[in-house]
């Protein structure tokens, strides 16, 4: 039987325990104490995963693998944080929201509903990523309310888009931008007429995700 990685201790929050290190891990060593959790439930027993600072993980959470939430992050409700993922900052993760690969979670950034934030993707300042978003690949988001994001395995890029912007790799525009010069810009990073094409494709793809989150967002409003 494995021995465990950690205990539950008693702290300052009412219904959370602060975890405390019973051997060497990683960078932790024994006696350490880290964040705060609901129960055994939210941290994994194996693995490096670790909750640090004043971070918090309750609810239904779940923090496994290699896993770090450190700073003042906070995952709850149903989301999982795993694999090789860092929350940190003042993040926050809920719902049944996912992140997990090398991703990383900093900032004010607040992922949530059935977002997933995967590969070496990074979210952070102020975004919001929502809905059924997926952030993934390379991608950078730093602001926005990111509500698609489709990963062009055949490019490298990933299509990251907000209600308003579009980004595909390093270029960022509006739709209206992407629709009249979207020839323009794919000569210009060496696509050719068939990958051009194809890129048109993803935008339509993602411009009817988005339409069809905005939908739900207003019956949900009604």
């Amino acid at each position: 039987m494995q021995s465990k990685k950690y205990e539950l201790i008693s702290s300052d929050k009412p219904g959370l325990y602060r975890v405390k290190a019973l051997k060497d891990f990683s960078d932790i060593k024994a006696g350490d104490v880290g964040g705060y959790v609901e129960s055994e439930h939210n941290l994994s027993q194996s693995g490096n995963c670790w909750v640090y600072d004043n971070a918090q993980v309750y609810g239904n959470a779940l923090v496994y693998g290699n896993a770090w939430v450190c700073g003042e992050a906070v995952v709850h409700g149903n989301a999982w944080v795993y694999d090789n993922a860092r929350v940190y900052g003042e993040a926050q993760v809920s719902n049944k929201a996912q992140v997990y690969g090398n991703a990383e979670v900093f900032g004010n950034a607040r992922i949530y509903d059935n977002a997933q934030v995967s590969n070496n993707a990074q979210v952070y300042g102020y975004a919001l990523v929502y809905g059924n978003a997926w952030v993934c690949g390379e991608a950078k988001v730093s602001k926005g309310h990111v509500r698609v994001c489709l990963y062009l395995q055949q490019f490298g890029h990933a299509i990251t888009a907000t209600d308003s912007t579009v980004g595909i790799g390093c270029e960022v525009h509006t739709w209206e931008h992407w629709d009249e010069h979207i020839r323009d810009i794919g000569i210009k990073h060496g696509y050719t007429e068939e990958e051009i094409e194809e890129t048109k494709l993803f935008l339509r793809v993602a411009k009817t995700q988005i339409d069809g989150e905005l939908q739900k967002s207003k019956r949900g409003g009604e």
